[in-house]
């Protein structure tokens, strides 16, 4: 007797399970959340998490994160804007309010609105944005708890920045699966093993924050070393330098020290597991529900009346230099030949006022006659089809010029 393969038919729970999966894994947020909001709802031990959001309404929002609509940035009515008595001032924080001048409704931008606020006026230079992996936690666990813990070893290794430092931040959760971690979490000098080989998909709460940092004094590296000091481990820390604000065509200002501090306050829910999505959802909101949004918020430090104190004009200024060379090496291949060019000059020419004082002028001008030489030769060479647009300077030996540049002693 031949047996025909039969395909395996799908309980009607079955389809429901799988179109709820598509949903979850797909890109649209709204689709996401209430796809999250069916799966919870219905279930006792949930509650507190679904009642809100079957509350919410245009006058009276929920803020929840598990809201379709107050999650979504997309539908927020109360945006940035460029208000008439203040201009955006580049190359500092700039702090926006929205069109009414009030605190904003929306949970998140209302959380960049207040965090904001102590770091206004002050320059960029001195301002990073900083993420730190902090724990991974299981998802029976207690974020409370480990919370409260990070929070004590932060303000430890806060207490090693300059005085006058400020600090401002949420702490959050996102659940991640622990074979596909890209980051190392050290303890002991050991790295952290928590991979489990009877669970060859398990997933942890990885906690981490989000904050700002103004130091009058340390630069990006050395903030890095302090917090790399306290939570060491490969791709663990990152400090960024903050974006310039940008104002649109219609008013409303992005990006900006703030729109990192609104990103912070995001509370994202990434549930996207594949065929696990649905469970995953339940271990979201089952370790989720084990704090609360006065257990996210952290802060060090406090603004004094008057900024002048704490910023230096001429350590600013150094700050300055440094980043921009940093950011021309590490651009240096993609400058063309002129902008090389102009670096190497006026580098050149700094240390040639220098050896001026020193009185060693003419042998410095032999290397650096020569090093120019071979620069534009090559230059040259790959230019061949324009021709060359600078003189010889090897030719300057035999000409009375080279005599008349050289400073001799008197």
């Amino acid at each position: 007797m031949v047996v025909r393969n039969q395909k395996t038919r799908l309980s009607i729970e079955g389809i429901r399970d799988s179109h709820r999966c598509e949903q979850l894994t797909s890109k649209g947020l709204k689709n996401q959340k209430e796809t999250i909001f069916h799966i919870l709802d219905g279930r006792p031990e949930y509650a507190t998490l679904v009642d809100p959001v079957k509350k919410c309404t245009p006058r009276h929002r929920c803020n929840s994160k598990f809201c379709p609509h107050c999650s979504n940035p997309r539908n927020r009515t109360s945006k940035r804007h460029v208000q008439k008595d203040h201009q955006i001032t580049k190359g500092a924080c700039n702090g926006t309010s929205t069109s009414l001048g009030a605190l904003s409704s929306n949970y998140q931008v209302r959380g960049g609105q207040t965090m904001i606020a102590p770091f206004v006026g002050l320059p960029l230079i001195l301002l990073h944005c900083i993420t730190i992996n902090l724990a991974l936690e299981a998802v029976d666990g207690d974020l409370k708890e480990v919370s409260d813990e990070m929070r004590r070893r932060l303000r430890r290794a806060m207490s090693k920045l300059s005085d006058g430092h400020i600090v401002r931040g949420k702490l959050d959760m996102a659940l991640k699966a622990v074979d596909d971690l890209t980051f190392e979490i050290i303890e002991l000098d050991k790295v952290v093993d928590h991979s489990d080989p009877d669970a060859p998909s398990k997933r942890m709460g990885m906690l981490h924050i989000h904050f700002a940092l103004f130091d009058p004094w340390l630069s990006a590296d050395a903030i890095r070393a302090i917090l790399v000091d306290e939570f060491p481990g490969k791709k663990r820390v990152c400090v960024r330098a903050p974006y310039e604000d940008v104002v649109h065509a219609d008013g409303t200002v992005t990006h900006g020290l703030q729109g990192f501090l609104e990103y912070a306050s995001l509370e994202k829910v990434e549930v996207s597991f594949g065929r696990d999505s649905i469970q995953a959802v339940l271990e979201f909101a089952k370790l989720d529900m084990t704090w609360n949004r006065r257990n996210r918020t952290f802060s060090s430090g406090k603004r004094p009346d008057d900024i002048n104190t704490i910023v230096d004009p001429d350590r600013v200024k150094e700050l300055e230099i440094e980043r921009f060379k940093e950011k021309t090496k590490k651009n240096w291949t993609k400058l063309t030949y002129a902008e090389r060019f102009l670096h190497i000059w006026i580098s050149d020419a700094k240390m040639a006022m220098k050896t001026v004082k020193e009185r060693t002028f003419a042998s410095y001008l032999d290397g650096f006659i020569d090093r120019l030489s071979l620069y534009l030769s090559n230059w040259s060479q790959n230019k061949r089809a324009g021709g060359s647009m600078f003189i010889g300077f090897s030719r300057l030996r035999s000409t009375g010029l080279y005599g008349r540049l050289v400073v001799q002693r008197e």
